[in-house]
Formats: structure tokens, sequence, C-alpha cells
């Protein structure tokens, strides 16, 4: 397959009411399996039973319809990353030069201020433009071991790594389960 025969043509009135006619075709089922699934209650093995038989109904018709979405849309996504791959090989180095120039007229601007006003921001005015520079402080932790506690926030993931060891409880910490349902079938 060349590279042409990827992008796809401007699409017409005809290829958008042709995707929509095949993507309607489901309508029908997805109204009957809703019908059947929605007040499905599960409360003994037979009704547990027949509620997995409609999951997995319910979970191939969803793959269904969106691979047949893919058919149309797959090709406008490749068309919309080439484009974006080239526009950004254009930009990428516009962008570096814009950020570079922001750069340098920053440090420039800084140098020409006394220091009791680097705490305020700024504009810069040059014919038409403007430059806003603004000026906030931010925090650097040099010496963790010295902040105040009253700072200090437990890392979760370092918190969910020993409960994954084994830990089985971590003071100032609640254990907390959660059910996560997941379908797996055979195609």
């Amino acid at each position: 397959m060349n590279e042409e025969s990827m992008l796809p043509k401007v699409l017409d009135r005809d290829q958008v009411e042709s995707a929509e006619l095949r993507l309607d075709e489901f309508r029908a089922a997805v109204a009957e399996l809703y019908r059947r699934a929605e007040d499905q209650e599960v409360e003994d093995d037979a009704s547990s039973a027949y509620a997995m038989n409609l999951i997995v109904e319910l979970k191939n018709l969803l793959e269904a319809i969106d691979d047949q979405r893919k058919i149309f849309t797959e090709p406008l996504q490749e068309y919309i990353k080439r484009v974006t791959r080239f526009s950004k090989a254009l930009t990428t180095p516009l962008q570096a030069c814009f950020d570079e120039l922001k750069t340098r007229i920053t440090a420039y601007q800084l140098s020409q201020i006394d220091t009791s006003q680097k705490r305020k921001s700024f504009s810069v005015y040059q014919d038409g433009a403007r430059l806003w520079i603004k000026m906030k402080r931010r925090i650097k932790v040099v010496d963790p071991k010295l902040v105040p506690q009253e700072f200090l926030s437990p890392d979760e993931e370092l918190l969910q790594a020993a409960l994954d060891a084994g830990a089985s409880e971590i003071p100032g910490c609640e254990v907390v389960e959660e059910i996560t349902p997941a379908l797996y079938r055979k195609k």
C-alpha cells in the first residue's frame, strides 16, 4: 500500500451518510440488548448466569460498533497524524527560537532594573508587541530534614508499595478494599 492510498479523500455528504447508515444498522440490536439488560436483577445463580451472558453480548456489540466506527475514522486519524508531524517539523525550530529569544529579552530586561523591583511583574513594549515578565517566587527544597513537619505530606505511592509488599496496616492510614470487576471471555 503506497502512502497516497492511505490519505483520505475529502469527505462529501455521501461518505458521511454512508458511515451513518452503516452504524445505524446496529440500532435495533442496541435497543433490544439495552431493553434486556437495563433492569436485569441478579439475585440467584440463574439470573447471575443470564447477566453474565448479557455482559458478553454487550461487550461484543460494543466492540462491533467500535470496529465499524474505526473503518471510517482510522484513515482520517492517520491523515491528521501525518499533517501534524509535517507541521511539527516546521514549528519545532521556530518554537525553540521563540523560547530562546524570550529568555534573552527577559534576562536583558531584568539586568536593566534595580534589585528592589525584581519581585514585581512588568511588561516590555516594543513596536506594538508586549512581553509580560511575571515574577513569582518558588520554593526549592534543599534539605528535607529541616522542613517543618506541618509542610510534609504522605507519599501515597510509597504507602501503596508497602501495602503491596505485605504490610497489613500502616499507622495513620486505613486499608480500604476496592472491588473492580473485569470481564474475560472467549472470542
